[in-house]
C-alpha cells in the first residue's frame, strides 16, 4: 500500500506499519468519490414549484445526496412534510419534495407551500461516481 494519503488504523495498531486489514480507513481504498458538488438557491412564487436540473454527464444514474438550508442555517434532507419551525417561528416553507437521477442529470423538485409569499432556500448536492471511474 502507498504511504501517501490519509489512514486510520484500528485501536492498538501502528498506522505507519500495519497491514491494510488493520486499517479502518485509507484514502487509497476504493470508496465513493465525488464527481460533482455545488450549491444554489431556489426562489419560488407563492404556491410555486420548480425542478432544478444538475447535469452530470456520467452516462448512468449515480448515487447522490441533496439537502437544503434555511436562512438561519438549519439543514433539511428531502421533504420535511411541511413547514420547518425554529423557536415557534416559521423559517421556510420551501420543501425539497422529490429528487431523482437519470443518466445525464440529477433533478431536484422544490415546492413553496406558502400561498401568499415568495420563498427562497439554499440547496446543496454531491454526486458520486462509480468506483474505478475518473
Amino acid at each position: 500500500m502507498v504511504n501517501i494519503g490519509v489512514k486510520i488504523s484500528d485501536v492498538g495498531q501502528d498506522v505507519l506499519n500495519t497491514s491494510d486489514q488493520n486499517l479502518g480507513f485509507s484514502s487509497a481504498f476504493d470508496q465513493f468519490k465525488i464527481s460533482a458538488q455545488g450549491r444554489g438557491i431556489v426562489t419560488l412564487a407563492a404556491s410555486g414549484s420548480e425542478t432544478v436540473t444538475i447535469n452530470h454527464g456520467l452516462g448512468y444514474a449515480p448515487l447522490f445526496v441533496a439537502w437544503g438550508t434555511t436562512k438561519s442555517g438549519i439543514y433539511y434532507f428531502g421533504d420535511t412534510g411541511g413547514i420547518l419551525v425554529e423557536g415557534g417561528t416559521s423559517i421556510t416553507k420551501i420543501r425539497l419534495s422529490e429528487m431523482w437521477a437519470t443518466d445525464v442529470a440529477v433533478k431536484l423538485f422544490f415546492v413553496n407551500s406558502d400561498t401568499v409569499n415568495i420563498q427562497s432556500s439554499y440547496y446543496y448536492y454531491a454526486i458520486f461516481h462509480q468506483l474505478g471511474g475518473d
